[in-house]
């Protein structure tokens, strides 16, 4: 980002102009701070927290049901926390032996790991351009002169 941003100083204006650049220096000690917040407390509370996910917009039948639920949910909770720390725990130990034992190995498990990055963020590009052609088709249909007869007519 630093590089991108020189270069965009040096060659995107009429003048050379490294403020951009200096805004990242600026802003890099802050950013180094929050980033231990965001890329491991967030993502370990937000883990934790999974089995008090209570939407509270239900009603249910009764309080042995409510406690049932509860019960699932905090199971199901620390079921996904174990399973996170436990795959992330397999995972850091297994690039430190493959990287320990073969020359190479880090630049493999990086560009495994960039790779796998950039399919789960395609997936979910992928996931949000349906999402949205299914809400601009839902719209039409809604908007169409056939359905808004048969909404009258109900």
């Amino acid at each position: 980002p630093y590089v991108t941003a020189l270069l965009d100083g040096i060659f995107s204006s009429k003048r050379p102009n490294i403020d951009s650049f200096l805004s990242m220096i600026h802003a890099t000690p802050a950013f180094i701070l929050t980033s231990i917040w965001f890329f491991a407390w967030l993502p370990s509370y937000a883990s934790a927290r999974v089995s008090d996910l209570s939407w509270g917009n239900r009603e249910s039948s009764s309080e042995e049901t409510d406690a049932r639920m509860a019960i699932r949910r905090a199971k199901t909770g620390w079921f996904i926390t174990y399973l996170l720390v436990c795959s992330n725990l397999f995972l850091s130990i297994s690039f430190i032996v493959l990287i320990h034992t073969f020359e190479g190995a880090l630049d493999v498990a990086l560009l495994l790991a960039m790779g796998m990055s950039i399919c789960f963020y395609l997936v979910a590009a992928v996931d949000m351009i349906l999402r949205q052609i299914k809400r601009v088709i839902r719209t039409i249909k809604l908007l169409l002169p056939s359905n808004r007869n048969d909404e009258i007519k109900a």
